[in-house]
């Protein structure tokens, strides 16, 4: 009876599906009753612990899928639009991640009135170590683009800077372009990376048969650029291998020629045609690679900008100890994050690209916190982030009315030094942003969570006391 009891009742906890606690059978004979019971409560022990273990297990799980699918949709929204017009040329642009994040990346935008910058680029390996390495990238390429260098200084550039501290080797594809809009001249490097497609007359042959060596493994290396002279109706076809190397159920490649194919039947934007012969190809094979594409279409040259009355505006310039417009977001949204990082480019034009990427970094994951996790219950948020320069640094303010919390109270070296599968997921936004920033200083008032954040622009003097 006893024995039937317990069974009972821990099963009945089961059917329910609550939590479970032992249910003793307390048979204490020294017979195969005993026995039994004493086997029935080691199982039922045994059983309560497995189910917490999955549960918790099940619990992480859920936690880090929401990280990377948060850190998916902030990926999609870093990304400029598609169907980007400037002068005589458009870009169409398609990203599709492997995995919730990627190590693909696409970038345009206007350098002045007369060029446009435009760069396709892939990280070795995929997920997560792929996405933060390439959001590094990502920062390094604006900020030296933006500075209005040519492809071939963007690239040595970048390759120096990604070559620091790179012990895990990951290394990045990219191709650069700049575009000149009165003229239609194009001037390209390809770091390691596939050869674009130029269709021009209905033909589509790839270009740039040479090639430089792929960024952040080896930091002196010479980079060469190339040019070409786009032609109205040309079209180029910028991608990453995740095209060319999709395989279908009998592990054959998509491949140059099937690309060759799409593009010379298709008129005007041929992404769409290309992802859906690519999708068709590989039915039935998992996707393995991210896949990025991009085309830039020419129309009919216009004449170059007039220069007269004065010439184009001047860049915002700011002096030592300026207090620069404050940027007032409510409710803010992760569109903001690029929004606040492309004027970061322009409201300080003299300081380093690596310094200005680095603050960049550093606004990234400050507002994507504060956008994620600060305004649980907050009727109305509110984030308010101020710039201010003096001669030697670059000081950023954020104010927010979420709930009081204060991200440098937790001991984050001891969080870094616990082992990566059980420490949990979260944790690492601190030390990212110490390993950039030279100050950073905390406190609630006001209402207000208040985190400040410089960034020395000139090096201190070195010691040199001995």
């Amino acid at each position: 009876e006893k024995l039937s009891a317990a069974t009972e009742s821990f099963t009945a906890q089961m059917e329910a599906e609550t939590s479970l606690q032992p249910v003793p059978a307390q048979v204490k004979t020294r017979d195969e009753l005993g026995a039994l019971s004493d086997r029935l409560d080691l199982m039922q022990n045994k059983l309560v612990e497995y189910v917490e273990t999955i549960g918790e297990k099940t619990a992480r799980e859920e936690s880090m899928r929401a990280e990377l699918n948060l850190a998916a949709r902030i990926q999609r929204e870093a990304l400029p639009l598609s169907g980007f017009e400037a002068g005589i040329f458009r870009i169409d642009s398609f990203l599709k991640p492997a995995k919730e994040v990627g190590g693909d990346l696409y970038d345009y935008f206007l350098v002045d009135e007369d060029h446009l910058f435009f760069v396709v680029a892939d990280v070795s390996g995929k997920g997560v170590p792929a996405a933060l390495f390439m959001m590094r990238g990502k920062e390094l390429i604006k900020a030296h683009a933006g500075a209005g260098h040519s492809p071939r200084e963007i690239a040595e550039a970048v390759n120096k800077e990604l070559c620091k501290g790179n012990e895990e080797g990951l290394f990045i594809t990219a191709f650069f372009g700049l575009a000149e809009l009165s003229t239609g001249r194009l001037t390209y490097a390809r770091a390691g990376h596939e050869q674009p497609f130029l269709i021009r007359d209905g033909k589509a042959e790839q270009i740039s048969e040479e090639s430089n060596f792929m960024l952040g493994l080896f930091d002196n290396f010479d980079f060469a650029e190339d040019s070409l002279t786009l032609e109205a109706g040309d079209r180029l076809l910028v991608f990453t291998d995740g095209l060319d190397e999709g395989i279908n159920p009998r592990q054959e490649a998509f491949g140059y020629e099937r690309i060759r194919a799409v593009l010379e039947k298709s008129r005007g934007n041929a992404l769409p045609e290309l992802v859906e012969a690519l999708t068709r190809f590989s039915v039935g094979e998992e996707q393995f690679d991210d896949v990025t594409l991009l085309q830039l279409s020419v129309g009919t040259p216009c004449p170059p900008p007039d220069a007269g009355e004065g010439g184009p505006p001047p860049k915002a310039v700011v002096g030592g100890g300026d207090l620069l417009p404050t940027w007032t977001f409510s409710p803010p949204s992760f569109s903001d994050i690029t929004t606040v990082c492309d004027e970061l480019h322009d409201l300080l034009p003299d300081v380093s690209p690596e310094a200005l990427a680095q603050l960049c970094m550093v606004t990234d994951e400050i507002m994507n916190n504060c956008i994620s996790y600060a305004y649980k219950g907050v009727a109305k948020p509110r984030l308010q982030i101020t710039l201010e320069r003096t001669e030697e640094a670059a000081c950023l303010s954020f104010a927010d009315n979420g709930n009081p919390y204060n991200p440098l109270a937790s001991d984050t070296d001891d969080h870094l030094e616990k082992d990566i599968l059980t420490r949990g997921a979260g944790g690492m936004g601190i030390p990212f942003i110490k390993s950039f920033a030279d100050d950073v200083r905390y406190e609630y008032k006001d209402g207000e969570n208040r985190l400040r954040v410089e960034k020395r622009i000139i090096a201190p003097e070195p010691d040199k006391s001995g």
